[in-house]
């Protein structure tokens, strides 16, 4: 009867599952891995939970690293941000394919192997995806002086982009919300950044829906109009290309643009991190 090892869905949680087929030199036909809850399961399979360890996700860490590399590594790590529910049990595979390897740290060139085709295509879209917000999220200034955006990615970005934008405003006090995962990223200035997960109970049952608008500083508001009224001055009607401006400002992107404001509710309202 073959293994299911059932993770957490985070990377401690995926590279302690790691750690426990890893110890028992289980095969692909032997042992698997599964991730979060929401999976089809199989028969003649054995379903065992596993629970987070750091001491074991580390472990596991310090192996990548010094067999595959850093870069590998790095690949790995964005590769188990993706939305794919296979990525624990195509990172599993693809490191029994390393096994097999003798320059190991060449893994993510051998795309003949699915295992690791699927892997690198994971990090490729977590990494794009990342790449798009650091160009397309906006910032919008509260009346407590709080930097807050609002995103809504495919995948679970914000680890990717933590270091560019506390690089980008280290003397502000800044929180980017990822409303997809129910995650928050934290910026008190001049210190470290942070991540906060949502309580899902608050979300549902809170009552505190406020429109943005309403907590928005008045110099944001001035500017944001200001901003506006730029876009619409600097457009050609003549020269409009619809087709182009979807291919490089996809539509999903929009929702959470200043340009492209259109009204919605403030989730940030809900939190008396964002009091003013």
């Amino acid at each position: 009867m073959r293994e299911i090892y059932v993770c957490e869905d985070s990377l401690t949680g995926i590279f302690s599952g790691i750690y426990e087929v890893w110890r028992q030199k289980k095969t692909e036909e032997e042992a698997g891995l599964e991730v979060g809850e929401s999976f089809s399961r199989r028969l003649f399979c054995e379903y065992i939970a596993c629970r987070p360890d750091e001491r074991k996700a580390l472990a596991v860490i310090r192996m990548i690293q010094k067999n595959l590399g850093e870069e590998v590594y790095e690949k790995i790590c964005y590769a188990l941000l993706s939305s794919d529910t296979r990525k624990a049990e195509m990172v599993f595979l693809a490191m029994l394919e390393a096994k097999k390897l003798q320059e190991k740290e060449r893994l993510m060139e051998h795309l003949g192997n699915e295992a690791v085709r699927n892997v690198f295509k994971m990090y490729r879209q977590v990494a794009n995806e990342a790449h798009h917000y650091k160009g397309f999220l906006r910032f919008r200034e509260l009346k407590n002086k709080v930097l807050f955006a609002k995103i809504e990615p495919k995948n679970s970005v914000l680890p990717c982009i933590a270091d560019h934008f506390a690089n980008r405003f280290p003397q502000e006090n800044w929180v980017i919300y990822d409303a997809t995962h129910g995650l928050f990223l934290i910026h008190e200035k001049g210190n470290r950044y942070y991540f906060l997960e949502e309580d899902m109970q608050l979300q549902e049952h809170s009552e505190c829906e406020q429109d943005i608008a309403c907590r928005l500083s008045e110099e944001e508001t001035e500017f944001e109009a200001l901003w506006k009224g730029f876009v619409q001055s600097i457009s050609i009607a003549e020269r409009e290309n619809r087709a182009l401006q979807k291919q490089n400002l996809p539509l999903r992107f929009r929702a959470n643009l200043v340009e492209f404001d259109a009204e919605e509710s403030d989730q940030s309202a809900k939190f008396g991190l964002f009091s003013c």
